[in-house]
C-alpha cells in the first residue's frame, strides 16, 4: 500500500514551456516587474522565475484582492532569494492533466483587516480528473481576525482551503493566526481559522509543520479539518490550538486536535500518519472550583467519521545536491532505519525547465542522466551516495530529474521517501 503511495506522488513534471522571470527592480533581461502579469501571461507549462521583492495582487489591478492561477504553471523563487507574497494566493479549475508547482515562496497575509487575508492559499479542482496542486519549501502565515474581518460565507476563513484538489506539502510551514475574538457573523461564532482544511480531497503532508496556532497562543482551532477526503502524513508535526483560559468563575475550554475529520463529503475520509507528530492542544487554564468542569487536553485525531491509522516506522527522507554541475559529484543522503534495503531511482517523467535570471536567449535542456543505486542503511541511520554527473552534450545548458528512494525493511515492509529534484548545469554555467 506505501508503494503505491508513493508512486501516486511521482507526479508528472510540467511539459518544458518558456520561462518568465519577475523582478520588482526591473532590469536587463526581466519579463515582468509584477507577479500578477507573469501569472495571467503564463501558459500552461511555463516556469515563473521569481526574483527577491514583495508582490501582491493589486500592484497589477488595483483593488484585487488574490493572485488568480487558471493553469498548470510553475511560480518559484530563484534559490537563495526571499520572496514574499502579501496577498493570497487562488488556484482555481486549471485544465484535466495540469499540475500547479508553487516553490520557496513565502505567502504572508498577516498585515489585512480584510477577511480575504485570513487565507494564504486556496485550491479548487477535481479529484479523479488529473488536476493538481504541488507546494514545496513554502511558508503561509494567514492573518489574524479582528471585529473589522468578517468571514466570507462558503469559504471559511483558512489558511490553506482545498477543495476537490490532490495535494502534495513538502517542507511547508503553515501557522494559522488565532481567533482571537468572538465573532457573531463567524460561521458558529467564531473565528474557526484553520491551518488546514479539505473536502473532497487527497492531501500528501511530507516533513511539513502545520500549527494551528502561533505557539503560546491561547486560541484557534484544529490544525486540519478533513470533510470527504483523505490526509497521508509522513515526518511532520500537526498541532491543535490550546484551549482558551477561564473567565471568573467559569473553566476554559479544552484543547483542541490536531486533525478532525468531520462527516459528509464524497471520499470515505481516512488519516494515516508515518513517524509524525500529531499533538492536540492544551487546555486553558482554570481556577479551582470553576464552574463546567476542568478542561482536558485534545486529541490527537477527533474522528467523528472515516478511520484512522497510525504506521510503525518511521519516514524515510531524502535530501543531498540540488544542483550539480556536469562532470562533478553530487551528494544524496537518505535517513532511515539501520537493515534497510534502499534502492535508489529516477521518477518517470519529462524534463523540467531551469531559468536562470542572467541567461536571456532560449534554454537548451539535455537529455536527463540516470541515477541508479542500491544499498543498505547503516548503523548510524543514514546512508549516502555520490554521483557523477557526466557531460550534458553540446548545446546542452541544464537538465532536471526528480529522485526518490524505496526502503524495505527488516520486517518485509516498503515506504518511500518524498521526492528530491536534482538539477543539472553545463559547467560553462
Amino acid at each position: 500500500m506505501l508503494v503505491s503511495l508513493a508512486l501516486a506522488l511521482v507526479l508528472p513534471l510540467a511539459p518544458f514551456g518558456d520561462v518568465l522571470i519577475v523582478d520588482d527592480d526591473g532590469g536587463p533581461g526581466i519579463d515582468h516587474t509584477d507577479l500578477g502579469s507573469a501569472i495571467a501571461a503564463a501558459q500552461p507549462g511555463d516556469t515563473i522565475l521569481t526574483l527577491s521583492g514583495t508582490y501582491a495582487a493589486y500592484d497589477t489591478t488595483p483593488g484585487q484582492l488574490w493572485f488568480e492561477i487558471k493553469r498548470g504553471i510553475t511560480v518559484v523563487a530563484q534559490e537563495g532569494d526571499d520572496v514574499k507574497l502579501v496577498t493570497p494566493v487562488h488556484v482555481i479549475g486549471p485544465a484535466s492533466g495540469e499540475t500547479v508547482h508553487l516553490r520557496g515562496l513565502t505567502i504572508d497575509t498577516t498585515g489585512w483587516s480584510s477577511p480575504e487575508g485570513l487565507r494564504s492559499l486556496v485550491h479548487v479542482g477535481l479529484v479523479g480528473d488529473a488536476r493538481r496542486l504541488v507546494v514545496e519549501d513554502c511558508v503561509l502565515r494567514p492573518a489574524t481576525l479582528s471585529l473589522a474581518s468578517v468571514p466570507s460565507s462558503g469559504w471559511g476563513t483558512d489558511a490553506i482551503l482545498l477543495y476537490g484538489s490532490e495535494c502534495v506539502l513538502r517542507n511547508v510551514s503553515v501557522v494559522a493566526g488565532a481567533s482571537t475574538v468572538f465573532h457573531p457573523l463567524a460561521p458558529g461564532g467564531a473565528g474557526e481559522e484553520m491551518p488546514l482544511r479539505a473536502v473532497n480531497s487527497i492531501v500528501h503532508v511530507y516533513d511539513s509543520e502545520i500549527l494551528s496556532a502561533p505557539v503560546g497562543s491561547t486560541a484557534g482551532e484544529p490544525a486540519v479539518q478533513l470533510q470527504g477526503s483523505q490526509l497521508f502524513v509522513s515526518g511532520s508535526r500537526i498541532e491543535g490550538a490550546n484551549g482558551n483560559p477561564g473567565f471568573s468563575f467559569l473553566c476554559g475550554s479544552n484543547g483542541l486536535p490536531a486533525v478532525r475529520v468531520v462527516p459528509g463529503g464524497m471520499i470515505a475520509a481516512s488519516v494515516t500518519a508515518l513517524d509524525s507528530e500529531l499533538i492536540g492542544g492544551q487546555p486553558g487554564s482554570s481556577t479551582p472550583g470553576c464552574l463546567g468542569g476542568p478542561p482536558v487536553v485534545g486529541p490527537a485525531v477527533d474522528l467523528q467519521a472515516g478511520t484512522f491509522v497510525q504506521l510503525d516506522g518511521s519516514a524515510r527522507v531524502l535530501a543531498g545536491s540540488r544542483t550539480v554541475t556536469e562532470t562533478t559529484q553530487g551528494a544524496l543522503q537518505l535517513a532511515g532505519q539501520p537493515g534497510d534495503l534502499v534502492v535508489l531511482g529516477v521518477a518517470t517523467g519529462p524534463i523540467s525547465p531551469l531559468a536562470l535570471p542572467f541567461l536571456t536567449g532560449a534554454l537548451h535542456l539535455a537529455p536527463a542522466s540516470p541515477l541508479f543505486a542500491i544499498g543498505v542503511v547503516g548503523g548510524s541511520g543514514t546512508l549516502n551516495w555520490s554521483f557523477f554527473v557526466p557531460p550534458l552534450g553540446s548545446g546542452g545548458e541544464a537538465s532536471a530529474v526528480t529522485v526518490q528512494a524505496f526502503a524495505l525493511d527488516t520486517a518485509g515492509g516498503v515506504t518511500a521517501s518524498g521526492p528530491l529534484r536534482v538539477t543539472l548545469l553545463s559547467a560553462w554555467l
